[in-house]
């Protein structure tokens, strides 16, 4: 029997952009998700909430929903953001 222990902590700090230009592709839990994955707790993010993280400097181009659904039958919902790098 193995034996898990988790530590649910705040997401760390966003990282400081690149003075150039560029993108970012996250990939997240949506808020319209179980609280567990697999018996462990999960992190789950809105669309706007990944906007105040990263802030002024990106800004959300595109995003998308993906329903995924377990091999035990349970909805999960996954959320996918294209950000891109202000000028």
């Amino acid at each position: 029997m193995a034996t898990f222990s988790v530590e649910v902590r705040p997401a760390a700090p966003a990282p400081q952009p690149p003075d150039r230009g560029g993108h970012v592709i996250m990939a997240t839990f949506s808020v319209k998700v179980p609280l567990k994955c697999s018996g462990l707790p999960v992190q789950r993010y809105s669309s706007e909430e990944l906007e105040r993280i990263l802030g002024s400097a990106f800004v959300l181009k595109k995003k998308s929903k993906e329903l995924h659904i377990t091999p035990g039958g349970v909805e999960q919902m996954y959320l996918y953001c294209l950000f891109e790098k202000t000028p």
